[in-house]
């Protein structure tokens, strides 16, 4: 990890040999085995990757405020050097501070050239020079010196000047606390993103499952509407028909009505029709000859029976009339008719 973090900053932007001896001179460092410095403010604002590329993070306007605020912070408390005496279990413990003044007030202002005698920049290429026919907006990723230029927006000289008096070992723990603290909150943000990249992954198979369920809902649903439709065609045509149908039974009821009451006029008709003809025939000659044919033939099995049953007897004195004459008269005003015949007229009354 020293190595990489070493040879990274060599890669990085550095102090060039007069600003090195102002830093020797500020630290009175007479055996001194640091040969590169690298700017502090700069641990917070580049990455350890092995791409130069992608080295740099990430950061707009919010997130680079909240960094500075929590630096501010950091600079604010009291630096502890020098070690702890124990004198007793009444006595304080002594401790050397060394308290370093607040920063001031800083304000976004727009950047401004730095004297190229100070500082050295070295600038990492980005693409090849055959493909740098068309300017791009220079970007974190793109450009390494871009943060760098940024920095110096933020940071003043004031607070560069800050360090000058402090011990090298001081700046060592405080940037590899600042460092630790970095890697700290880097992982914790990027377990964060992990949880919601996952939850957001979640969310995607969810919503890609309730795209389908919607969908097969709509599928159900056109379904449902067309079903509902024939439906209600079907029930359309079935009630034309029943209507079709209700009206032929009702003209059918109505012949009904109209042939009852025809075969009863017809039935009465023929009631009547037949009373008459019974009474035509009644009155007509020939019923009188049937009824003596009747008679006759009547007559002639009696006596043929009563032969049989009375053999002593001697019934051919028993003959019937040739003649009506021999027949008493009808009377206009007697209801019934009456026969010379007195058995007869008995027959008749009972």
């Amino acid at each position: 990890m020293g190595r990489a973090f070493v040879l990274w900053s060599l890669k990085r932007l550095k102090l060039n040999q007069d600003g090195h001896n102002r830093v020797l001179r500020a630290l009175h460092h007479k055996e001194h085995h640091f040969k590169h410095f690298i700017r502090p403010e700069l641990l917070a604002l580049y990455s350890f990757g092995p791409e130069l590329r992608m080295a740099t993070v990430k950061l707009n306007k919010e997130k680079l405020m909240k960094m500075m605020k929590m630096m501010s912070q950091q600079e604010e408390a009291p630096l502890t050097l020098g070690k702890r005496r124990k004198t007793g279990s009444s006595s304080k413990k002594v401790v050397d501070e060394v308290s370093l003044p607040p920063p001031p007030v800083q304000k976004t202002t727009t950047p401004a050239p730095v004297p190229a005698s100070s500082v050295e920049v070295v600038e990492v290429p980005t693409e090849p020079s055959s493909s740098r026919s068309v300017e791009k907006v220079p970007t974190l990723p793109r450009d390494a010196s871009l943060a760098s230029r940024r920095v110096k927006t933020v940071v003043t000289k004031e607070d560069i000047g800050e360090y000058d008096k402090v011990n090298t070992d001081v700046v060592k723990v405080a940037g590899v606390h600042s460092l630790m603290k970095g890697l700290t909150e880097l992982t914790v943000i990027a377990n964060y993103c992990i949880q919601w990249e996952e939850a957001l992954l979640k969310q995607k198979v969810q919503i890609s499952e309730a795209a389908q369920a919607n969908q097969r809902l709509t599928t159900l649903g056109n379904e449902l509407s067309l079903d509902r439709d024939r439906v209600v065609g079907e029930l359309l045509s079935l009630k034309g028909d029943l209507a079709r149908k209700e009206e032929d039974l009702r003209k059918a009821l109505d012949g009904v009505k109209r042939a009852d009451e025809q075969v009863k006029m017809l039935s009465s008709q023929l009631e009547a029709a037949k009373v008459l003809a019974v009474e035509e025939f009644k009155s007509s000659e020939a019923y009188d000859d049937n009824n003596t044919k009747y008679f006759l033939s009547g007559f002639s099995l009696f006596k043929k029976q009563a032969k049989e049953k009375y053999p002593e007897l001697d019934f051919d004195v028993f003959q019937p009339f040739e003649d009506d004459e021999s027949m008493m008269p009808v009377d206009d005003g007697n209801v019934g008719t009456t026969s010379a015949d007195p058995q007869m007229d008995d027959n008749t009354t009972s």
